[in-house]
């Protein structure tokens, strides 16, 4: 969706003698001399890296994207690079060209090491070598000094800045964003106390020296990764305890988990940790086996929530309104919910190909008939799409690495959105979604600095669980 967005804005921008071809699905099927004869050519990040890996395996030859000497190469949505080991960061660098552009609304993540791959992309010497990089990085740890180099590369473009005339270079509607603290009640309060307990007796006081507050195995990081996610699961909906911890999100380097695991400082193999929190009884829940709240059809604390404001807004202002969810198991309990109340929803996650996300995308901001609900992946839709249709979003669950909520605000809040935008976070209180609440804060202060050198320690494990009470 996000390529045909860029090909709409190509038409709307640009004189129409330009040539604008589409390098994916079908356009594929050209050579590089024909690609030559294009003024604009749109892609993917995912082509790039398949034609990447071809032309490592076989030669440039066989790939038309790496056979052009480009006369401007632009990185949009560039933070997708920010991990310099995956296959989409290595291809993007590959890419020859004369002029260098890496465009971002949220360029740090993690850590000091998302800059390190936008200065490799950007061919910023001596910083693009890895070798001096470890070695300059090793004598400069302050982040301070790595900000000199960023403020000479970057031009920088907020929502707030204004021309020279006192006037806002963009026009925007008001945001508002509002953190909903939700309770855990009755049985869904006890499930979260004994899990908390569980994830207490099986993994911190095992993993974790009770003096020194560090790890006594080299598994620990992934152990808790897992618990985190466990524990998030229970204040969303219990029936997501049923699945196995990773089944919402695909493993490979590029994933959405990977940039989890870099969030948590994990880069354990996660196999054996998962094993020991795939069913209720690992967990020490297997009282509760057979209860219905573990079933789809339980109306949740966070489902009722959203079902209340939903409803509101349907019914005070008619307004349309995006659901965000990191899980996708969680985007279908909530359809089948909204569904049942009467509303109609779309949906865009991973599953959902480029052609239907774009219908949907249409439908939603243009058609006033259309449904009024659209259900959105943090990871399938963070970035990029256009929802102005929309002026009301509610996420359901908080995620470690605030840059991607951030991302996904962006999506309603946005150049066209003609209505005040409000944002709902619901987090359920005196949970662990409190504490990484705090984290988040905590990162986003070091990201306004751009370049933020931390990631999760365990440290803050420690403050997450409860073992230390000062972050």
């Amino acid at each position: 969706s996000l390529l045909h967005q860029w090909v709409g804005e190509a038409k709307t921008h640009l004189s129409a003698t330009w040539s604008v071809h589409v390098y994916h699905g079908k356009g594929r099927g050209v050579r590089h001399d024909e690609l030559v004869g294009h003024d604009l050519v749109v892609t993917t990040y995912d082509t790039v890296s398949s034609e990447w890996a071809r032309a490592t395996a076989a030669g440039r030859g066989l790939a038309p994207l790496f056979c052009v000497h480009w006369e401007r190469i632009v990185l949009d949505e560039a933070h997708c690079i920010r991990n310099p080991n995956t296959k989409r960061a290595k291809a993007a660098c590959a890419l020859r060209g004369r002029h260098r552009w890496a465009v971002s609304g949220t360029p740090v993540h993690n850590d000091v090491g998302d800059v390190r791959s936008l200065l490799k992309f950007l061919q910023c010497a001596p910083f693009d070598d890895d070798v001096f990089w470890k070695s300059w990085m090793k004598k400069h740890p302050a982040p301070e000094s790595l900000t000199v180099v960023i403020k000479c590369l970057l031009l920088r473009r907020t929502k707030e800045k204004k021309g020279k005339d006192g006037k806002p270079l963009v026009s925007l509607p008001e945001k508002t964003i509002l953190v909903r603290k939700l309770q855990l009640r009755g049985i869904e309060k006890d499930i979260y106390d004994d899990m908390q307990k569980w994830s207490m007796s099986s993994g911190v006081e095992k993993y974790v020296d009770p003096v020194t507050k560090r790890e006594l195995y080299r598994n620990t990081g992934s152990r808790f990764f897992v618990m985190l996610i466990r524990l998030q699961q229970a204040c969303s909906h219990l029936s997501l305890l049923r699945k196995k911890a990773l089944d919402d999100i695909a493993v490979d380097e590029d994933s959405f988990l990977a940039d989890c695991m870099s969030s948590l400082n994990i880069s354990e193999d996660l196999s054996s940790s998962v094993a020991t929190a795939d069913n209720l009884g690992a967990m020490g829940l297997e009282k509760y086996e057979g209860r219905p709240e573990f079933e789809r059809a339980f109306t949740s604390c966070k489902i009722k929530a959203l079902l209340d404001s939903l409803t509101k807004v349907m019914l005070d202002t008619g307004d349309k309104c995006v659901v965000v969810s990191k899980w996708t198991s969680m985007l279908d309990l909530a359809r089948e919910h909204i569904e049942k109340s009467g509303f109609r929803c779309l949906l865009i996650q991973g599953n959902v190909n480029a052609a239907k996300r774009a219908e949907n995308v249409r439908s939603f901001n243009y058609d006033k008939n259309g449904p009024r609900v659209l259900l959105l992946s943090l990871d399938a839709g963070g970035v990029g799409l256009n929802l102005i249709g929309g002026n009301h979003m509610f996420v359901l669950d908080v995620h470690w690495n605030p840059a991607l909520e951030l991302q996904a605000f962006d999506r309603v809040h946005r150049v066209g959105q003609e209505k005040p935008v409000t944002i709902n976070r619901f987090v359920c209180t005196g949970t662990i979604e409190e504490k990484i609440l705090e984290l988040q804060r905590y990162k986003e202060r070091l990201a306004e600095s751009v370049v933020g050198k931390r990631k999760i320690t365990m440290e803050d494990y420690n403050f997450l669980f409860g073992i230390s009470a000062n972050r």
